[in-house]
């Protein structure tokens, strides 16, 4: 009798509810990122995802015109999940 062996691997994706995760090559940090950033931003933006997803696309003048979910995948998502924070009291300098 032959015997398979089962690989049992993580998952390559975050769960399909974080819809704001681009489907391409994940990273730990990258998945930490937007869990950390995710109260934040629907805090901001509440559940209207297309208005998020431009904001986190396009550079932001207070990140030194880098693009927010470019943060994220670098691993430095303090930086978005501060602006953000400024962003919902309304401190914009």
């Amino acid at each position: 009798m032959k015997m398979r062996s089962r690989k049992k691997g993580l998952r390559r994706y975050p769960p399909k509810n974080l819809a704001l995760v681009e489907r391409g090559a994940l990273t730990n940090r990258y998945v930490v990122g937007w869990f950390a950033i995710k109260p934040e931003l629907v805090r901001v933006f509440g559940h209207n995802t297309a208005m998020a997803w431009e904001w986190i696309t396009t550079p932001a003048l207070a990140l030194d015109n880098r693009r927010p979910i470019d943060l994220v995948a670098s691993g430095r998502f303090k930086l978005v999940q501060d602006l953000l924070v400024r962003l919902e009291y309304g401190v914009y300098t």
